[in-house]
């Protein structure tokens, strides 16, 4: 999550979700929205009465069931939404009004605009072009890094790697049952698309904020211990020594049923030398934890 939900109660975790939202937005994105909302409005004026009803009535029903303060809360506090919240925004049919739209402005458009109207589209299509071959290299690819647009092989487009750890996670365990994982960011999108059922603990692709290995154990913040020794950022170690017994109780009480390790890991030893070892990959180890 961007930030703890505990620290803005009621309706403010509502506008810290915006204030988020909003502030870390490309400003592609943004010109995007904007464009969204003056075609709302030409909707509203010159639309036809379905499109009316869909555009300004879907748009009208995100505001009543997603965007708000109250409704927020009640998604959050009762639903426990807090690490999906984010994603509501996406109903909100931007691409399809946009595609509309242009639909609507080419039949009505003489020879000359629809010419004009091609070689935006054009312009539209080498400009994503770039966007997925380029700027998606910081993106995440399994183990092997991004390979940007090259074809992968499996059916399920996903890093052989990756595809063979969830499988053998499935051979161990009930695969109707979702299985409580923790994994790397570069295993995390690729893991979610190929088996939805394998969901991780932690959420690992936002900075790690820190915690404290002394300070965890202490209070009891099985998750953060765990977060501390799966990024490698213990620290001192000063009360609490980092060794087969403490990871034990770490894992005892974090609720995590499998561990998806890379060979890399300074504490790859640790980890192996008390925990099964269900399989190995090209770049990662799978780990059983207590039940």
């Amino acid at each position: 999550m961007h930030f703890d939900p505990a620290a803005f109660p009621g309706t403010k975790y509502f506008w810290e979700t915006i204030r988020v939202f909003f502030s870390t937005m490309p400003k592609a994105t943004r010109l995007i929205l904007i464009g969204y909302v003056v075609l709302l409005i030409v909707v509203l004026i010159i639309g036809e009465w379905k499109e009316r009803f869909f555009y300004i009535g879907s748009t009208l029903m995100l505001l009543i069931t997603c965007v708000n303060p109250w409704m927020a809360w009640f998604l959050v506090n009762k639903l426990h939404f807090d690490d999906r919240y984010f994603r509501l925004f996406w109903l909100a049919p931007v691409v399809m009004l946009y595609i509309h739209m242009a639909v609507m402005i080419y039949r009505k458009a003489p020879k000359v605009g629809r010419i004009i109207l091609w070689g935006l589209l054009m312009i539209f299509f080498g400009y994503s072009l770039w966007q997925i071959s380029i700027r998606s290299e910081g993106l995440y690819h399994g183990g092997s890094g991004n390979k940007r647009m090259e074809i992968v092989d499996n059916i399920f487009k996903v890093e052989d790697d990756v595809a063979e750890a969830c499988d053998i996670i499935d051979a161990d365990s009930d695969t109707s049952k979702e299985r409580r994982v923790i994994y790397d960011k570069d295993f995390y999108m690729e893991a979610r698309a190929y088996d939805g059922s394998i969901v991780s603990i932690l959420v690992p692709y936002f900075s790690y904020n820190g915690v404290d290995w002394d300070t965890a154990i202490e209070g009891k913040d099985w998750r953060g211990a765990l977060r501390a020794i799966y990024t490698e950022k213990v620290g001192p170690c000063e009360k609490y020594p980092l060794d087969g017994d403490t990871l034990k109780l770490v894992m005892a009480n974090a609720r995590c049923d499998y561990v998806v390790l890379r060979k890399t890991s300074q504490y790859y030893n640790l980890w192996v030398d008390n925990f099964p070892v269900l399989g190995i990959t090209e770049y990662y180890v799978v780990l059983k934890t207590p039940e």
